[in-house]
């Protein structure tokens, strides 16, 4: 994951540079686009010292949604997802998606 939005930054880079040699390019779009490689050469230094394991990975920011209903509700709508296929287009197993809930909302889901 890291390492495609490494080559993507990459290429996004590259690309700016075409645009920012442009002789057809006006002062205010260079400056827009100058600042752009700015923040993506800044970008890719934290990524790559990410990649090289010298920065920890990103903390998960901490959820304040809390499940307020029964348990047994959070079930059935982790079934009626499961059933509509809509998570994943299906290619979830009830349990990883019990366990997503879980994390999520705060609430054991156990035996789906």
């Amino acid at each position: 994951k890291l390492e495609v939005l490494f080559r993507t930054l990459h290429y996004t880079r590259f690309q700016l540079q075409i645009i920012h040699a442009s002789p057809a390019l006006t002062v205010e779009m260079g400056k827009n686009v100058s600042e752009l490689l700015f923040v993506i050469d800044t970008e890719l230094k934290l990524l790559d010292m990410r990649l090289q394991g010298l920065l920890p990975a990103s903390q998960k920011v901490a959820c304040n949604l809390c499940w307020t209903g029964k348990a047994t509700d959070l079930v059935e709508l982790l079934y009626a997802l499961d059933t509509c296929d809509c998570i994943n287009n299906g290619e979830i197993g009830v349990e990883e998606l019990a366990d997503a809930l879980s994390e999520l909302f705060g609430v054991e889901i156990k035996n789906c």
